[in-house]
């Protein structure tokens, strides 16, 4: 729940400060067959990302080791859905 907060006081923010009209935000989340080299891609970088952030923490290289833990995040289906689901009303 603290996160689907932050993304929509970030949305509302837009909307209120920014003056933004309308703001979408896809989260489309399914697996397309045509895309299946894409998607092998995105997983093999976000593993080696994963790798190298557990890597620089035990070196103790905490900017580096969270820069490389924002590189590997992946948005699950749940988080999705919550943030539609807080952003309707």
């Amino acid at each position: 729940r603290v996160s689907t907060n932050s993304m929509e006081r970030r949305c509302k923010e837009l909307f209120h400060r920014d003056n933004i009209g309308k703001i979408y935000l896809v989260f489309d989340g399914e697996r397309c067959p045509l895309k299946a080299v894409t998607n092998n891609d995105r997983e093999s970088r976000r593993q080696k990302n994963l790798t190298e952030a557990r890597m620089f923490k035990k070196q103790g290289r905490k900017d580096k080791a969270e820069e490389k833990y924002k590189m590997c995040i992946k948005i699950h289906s749940a988080f999705a859905d919550a943030v539609a689901e807080a952003l309707k009303g």
